[in-house]
């Protein structure tokens, strides 16, 4: 059973989602307007247009916007799910996290 709470996200010129490292829980970006650069386990992927990347668990991953307009993107959150009714305390308060 998963949690898959749906984002969309616009970032300006030079603007990032920082280098970070998920536990349980996986991300999944869709790129839908402008370009960049994602940090991937240790590797620079450039990224465009329709490319889908799969954050997996335990991975550390980030993204920048290095273009020269506006970048947009779909983010999936993917969680394993335990507890009552199969939400854990983590994802109850997951609409007050911080981007």
């Amino acid at each position: 059973c998963v949690w898959i709470p749906i984002d969309s996200l616009g970032f300006k010129i030079t603007q990032s989602i920082g280098i970070h490292t998920h536990g349980e829980d996986e991300e999944i970006y869709v790129i839908l307007k402008g370009y960049g650069n994602l940090y991937s386990n240790g590797q620079n992927i450039k990224v465009k247009p329709g490319d889908v990347i799969v954050n997996s668990f335990h991975d550390t991953h980030g993204l920048e916007n290095n273009s020269n307009i506006d970048m947009e993107l779909f983010i999936f959150d993917v969680a394993k799910m335990e507890g009552e009714n199969g939400i854990t305390n983590k994802w109850k308060s997951s609409s007050k996290r911080k981007r």
